[in-house]
């Protein structure tokens, strides 16, 4: 992109010096020359944009899984980018104890790096799906504010999912 950048603004400059007088000919062929290097400077663009990879967050490449040069598959995972802005907690909860444990759900996250320092969360989603072997679903916690430590992917932690309590449907009338 950056050579064709170049050879346009070159192709301009020699254009704007046979304007300054010179023969017909001369003007068309540095008009032809100006067309091709826009034409080039597009194509390049086109191509940059469909060799560029765009995360959908904000992040640290962590891992590279393939070296430049390496022929690549459609859906194939080429690295992984750690989102450093908004961090979640993959939690994963027996089955058993979802009773109450609903979006909104206020949590309680204690990094085992950070004992001291308990860090508020909210349930943003239970994933559809069960773990047959452990008997346990992911729960993901998102924090109500930004963590004051710093939080790296992989961390343990303890965490305490607060249950609602039912709400009662029984009418308030009583004599």
């Amino acid at each position: 992109v950056a050579k064709a950048k170049s050879d346009l603004a070159w192709a301009k400059a020699h254009l704007d010096l046979l304007r300054a007088g010179t023969r017909p000919e001369q003007i068309a062929r540095g008009q032809a020359e100006l067309a091709l290097a826009q034409a080039d400077l597009q194509r390049c663009e086109a191509m940059s944009r469909k060799y560029l990879l765009r995360a959908p967050h904000d992040g640290i490449v962590t891992v590279r899984y393939v070296n430049v040069g390496e022929v690549v598959s459609p859906g194939q995972v080429l690295l992984r980018v750690d989102n450093t802005q908004a961090m979640e907690v993959r939690a994963q909860v027996q089955e058993s104890q979802l009773l109450g444990i609903g979006r909104g759900s206020e949590a309680l996250v204690l990094v085992d790096a950070y004992p001291d320092n308990a860090l508020k969360a909210v349930v943003r989603q239970i994933l559809p799906r069960i773990d047959p072997e452990q008997g346990t679903v992911t729960v993901l916690l998102e924090f109500t504010s930004k963590p004051r430590v710093t939080l790296m992917d992989g961390m343990a932690a303890d965490i305490a999912i607060f249950a609602r309590e039912k709400e009662e449907t029984g009418s308030s009338d009583s004599p």
